[in-house]
């Protein structure tokens, strides 16, 4: 399968409709602002995460993109349960 929609690395192509399966990248901006999210691209997640998100699209799969927020665990467990995977995409280091 080729590679198709957007020629721009930083914009999320659509889910299908009738995907099989439904996952999530996931991100984390830590605090401290742009020095220690040294990670990011213009739009504030890791430089490699929309890339993987318009992959697993292009594979046909249906997937969103979201931060984890360690103040919202909760709200986290509550909206990943809505998914088959979760790609953690997290800076080593900046979430203990």
């Amino acid at each position: 399968m080729g590679c198709s929609g957007s020629k721009n690395a930083t914009s999320l192509l659509a889910s299908p409709s009738n995907a099989p399966f439904k996952v999530a990248v996931v991100g984390f901006t830590a605090p401290g602002g742009p020095e220690m999210n040294t990670d990011k691209d213009k739009t504030g997640v890791r430089y490699d995460s929309t890339p993987i998100a318009n992959g697993c699209i292009n594979a046909g799969l249906a997937c969103d993109m979201f931060d984890y927020t360690p103040d919202d665990h909760d709200g986290f467990i509550a909206k990943a349960i809505d998914y088959d995977g979760l790609i953690v995409r997290i800076n080593p280091g900046q979430l203990s």
